[in-house]
This record gives C-alpha cells, structure tokens and sequence, in this order.
C-alpha cells in the first residue's frame, strides 16, 4: 500500500514503473547471454516485490529503494525509475515521481 491519506493505504493501486539502467554490456555484444546483460524479468520483479512488500506514504521513497536494490543486483552505473500512479488525483491522468541515481 502507498498514499499518505487512509483511503489509498486500505487498498491495493496500481502503479506503473519506468526503469532504466545503464551498465556495460560489451560483454554480452559477443556472449550473447542473459547473464553478461541485464534480465528484464529482474528489473521488474524488483519493481512490484518492493510495492507489495514494504508500505509507503510517498512514491519518492519507493523510488529511492527500487534504485537501492538495481544497484544491490546489477553493475549499474546510472539507473532511474518513473512511477506513475493512476488514481492518485481524480483531476489528473496520473502523479509521478521520476527519480535517477548515477556512480560517481
């Protein structure tokens, strides 16, 4: 559950997630396997176990934690992820956060 008002956290939304990592993948270039390169599956397991799991007031801080866990799991240098949430304002298509994290 995420919202800071009750009547977001009594029941489940939906989210949609933007994510984007970059990593080298030269080595993939030439493997031509899953495990040299990123496994999409993962980036988007990541994404929906962390909004099921954990509960949030904002979107900020489940942004913060999902680029946490790319970083935790793949050799990424930059990553950012864009979470929408549809029903969070009746005035609007959707809110957003858009949150970008790079190595220095």
């Amino acid at each position: 559950m995420i919202g800071v008002y009750d009547h977001e956290r009594k029941r489940e939304q939906t989210l949609y997630f933007d994510a984007k990592i970059k990593i080298d993948l030269s080595r993939a270039f030439t493997s031509d396997k899953v495990e040299d390169s990123v496994d999409y599956v993962s980036i988007a397991e990541i994404c929906t176990k962390k909004a099921q799991t954990n509960q949030y007031l904002i979107l900020e801080t489940l942004a913060s934690d999902i680029l946490n866990e790319f970083f935790h799991c793949f050799p990424a240098i930059w990553a950012s992820v864009t979470i929408k949430k549809p029903a969070a304002i009746p005035t609007a298509a959707y809110a957003y956060v858009e949150l970008e994290r790079e190595l220095i």
